[in-house]
C-alpha cells in the first residue's frame, strides 16, 4: 500500500484549487466511448508494439488517454493493473486502454516495479495467480514462464541486459533453484550439497553468485543449525572461492567490490571482500558478532537526509531555512529557487510555491507535472479540486497518472516528463 508523507515547512494561508484540465468535454466523451469494458474485453489478444507504446507515451500533457469500467489498482511503465467484481478478479490494461492480460486472475502484481521506478530497469514483469497456479508475463502481456518465479537482483553489474543473463528463479533453496533467462529459457539449476537441507543464494552479478549452505535439525522444540560452506560460483558451475561457515545478511558494495560477513560454528566472524570478477580482495578474520552488527547499524545511522534524483543522482532535494531547495551538482536551482513544502508520494515528490501551487518531480529528476493542476490545501494535495490519495495518484521513473473515478468509470490523465 502506498504511503504519503507530507512535510510542511511554511504554508501560506491562501488556499487555491487547481486549474481545470486541458481537455475539452468532447474529447473526454470520445475517449470514454471508445474504451468501455466491452471494447477492452474484445481486444484482449492485441499486443502493443514498442513503437505504439512510445508514440502514445509522448502525449505527456495531462490528456485523458483512456477510460475503463474496471477499477485501476496500480500503475508502472505504461501498464495498469485493474480489477472488477469488487476486487475478486484482476488483469492488466496497457497505456492504449487495451486489455493485455485478461481480467480473470485471483491476483496480479508487478515484480520489479521498484527497479523500474528508480531507473534501474526498462522493462516491467508481472506475476499473475489463478487459484494455486502462477504465471509470469512481460509488459506486452506475453507469457514468459509458468511457476512462482522471483526476479534475480544483482549486487553489482546491472543484470537485465543480455538474452542469456539469469533473471528468474523458480524453486526452493531447500532443494534446488531453476534459473531462467528474460525470455523464459531454462539456463541451469542450483543444487544443494548432499549433506545440506537448507541454503541461501546471493547474486553478485549476472556471472557470479554466493551459495551458503547449512544443516537444520529439529529436536522437540529445539532447532539446531550447523553451518557448512559458503561457495562463490560462476554460472558455468565452477567454484571460484570456498569458505567454512555461512554468510550473514549484512553485506554491501564499495568501489565495485562486494563484501559480506561470514559466521562459523564457533561464533567468530570474518569480513570477506571480493571483486566483480570473483577475485578475493581481502579477508579480515577473528571478528566478534558485535563487530559485524556495529558496521550494519553504522551504515544506517550515517544515511543522509538529502534526496538524490536523476539518472546519475546528479540533483539533490533538501531542506534549509524553513524551505526546500532542488539543485544540480553545482548548487544551481534546477527549476525554482525554493519551495515552501514537500510532499512525498511513494514514487514522486510534490513541491509547492508561495501560492500553494504544486509541481511534481519524478525519480528521473525532471518536472513531470507543472504548476496549475495540483494545489496544496491545508495538509492535503488536490488535483482539480479532488484530494489526491493512494487510490488515484501513481508515478514511476518518468511519468505521473491521476485517476478520475466518476460515473462508474476510471479515466486516466497521463503526464510524462520531457
Amino acid at each position: 500500500m502506498k504511503k504519503r508523507v507530507l512535510y510542511i515547512i511554511l504554508v501560506s494561508a491562501l488556499m487555491l484549487s487547481g486549474c481545470g484540465k486541458s481537455n475539452d468535454q468532447k474529447q473526454l466523451n470520445e475517449v470514454k466511448s471508445e474504451n468501455t469494458e466491452k471494447a477492452v474485453s474484445n481486444q484482449n489478444t492485441e499486443k502493443a508494439s514498442v513503437s505504439e507504446k512510445d508514440n502514445i507515451r509522448k502525449i505527456g500533457n495531462g490528456s485523458a488517454i483512456f477510460s475503463t469500467n474496471y477499477k485501476i489498482e496500480d500503475y508502472c511503465n505504461g501498464d495498469f493493473i485493474v480489477s472488477k467484481s469488487d476486487g475478486l478478479l484482476y488483469g492488466v490494461i496497457n497505456i492504449q486502454g487495451k486489455e493485455i492480460i485478461p481480467v480473470q486472475f485471483d491476483n496480479i502484481s508487478f515484480m520489479n516495479d521498484e527497479k523500474v521506478v528508480n531507473g534501474d530497469s526498462k522493462n516491467i514483469y508481472i506475476k499473475a495467480k489463478y487459484e494455486d497456479q502462477y504465471s509470469i508475463y512481460n509488459e506486452n502481456g506475453e507469457k514468459i514462464l509458468d511457476g512462482d518465479a522471483s526476479i534475480i537482483n544483482y549486487k553489482l553489474g546491472g543484470g537485465e541486459t543480455g538474452e542469456n543473463n539469469p533473471l528468474f528463479e523458480i524453486g526452493d533453496y531447500g532443494i534446488k533453484k531453476d534459473v531462467y533467462s528474460e525470455s523464459g529459457q531454462f539456463l541451469f539449476d542450483i543444487p544443494l550439497n548432499s549433506n545440506a537441507n537448507s541454503s541461501s543464494v546471493v547474486w553478485i552479478s549476472p556471472e557470479l553468485y554466493l551459495l551458503s549452505e547449512s544443516v537444520t535439525e529439529k529436536s522437540g522444540y529445539t532447532i539446531n543449525v550447523s553451518f557448512l560452506d559458503t561457495i562463490l560460483m560462476n554460472t558455468n558451475g565452477e567454484i571460484l572461492q570456498k569458505w567454512d561457515g555461512t554468510a550473514m545478511a549484512n553485506d554491501g558494495c564499495e568501489d565495485n567490490n562486494y563484501w559480506f560477513f561470514l559466521g562459523d560454528n564457533e561464533g567468530k566472524y570474518s569480513k570477506i571482500t571480493i571483486s566483480a570478477t570473483g577475485d578475493l580482495v581481502s579477508q579480515e578474520n577473528g571478528l566478534a558478532q558485535s563487530d559485524a552488527t556495529k558496521e550494519a547499524v553504522s551504515s544506517v545511522m550515517n544515511s543522509s537526509d538529502k534526496i538524490y534524483l536523476g539518472k546519475d543522482n546528479e540533483n539533490v532535494l533538501y531542506t534549509t531555512n524553513n524551505t526546500w531547495k532542488y539543485e544540480d551538482s553545482n548548487g544551481n536551482p534546477v527549476y525554482d529557487d525554493r519551495y515552501f513544502s514537500m510532499g512525498h508520494e511513494e514514487n514522486c515528490y510534490l513541491l509547492s510555491n508561495s501560492d500553494n501551487q504544486v509541481c511534481v518531480i519524478t525519480k528521473n529528476g525532471k518536472k513531470t507535472v507543472d504548476y496549475g493542476t495540483i494545489s496544496l490545501q491545508g495538509n492535503n494535495y488536490s488535483y482539480d479540486g479532488t484530494l489526491i490519495g493512494d487510490e488515484n495518484a501513481y508515478a514511476d521513473y518518468d511519468s505521473f497518472c491521476y485517476i478520475d473515478e466518476s460515473n462508474g468509470e476510471s479515466t486516466v490523465y497521463y503526464y510524462e516528463s520531457k
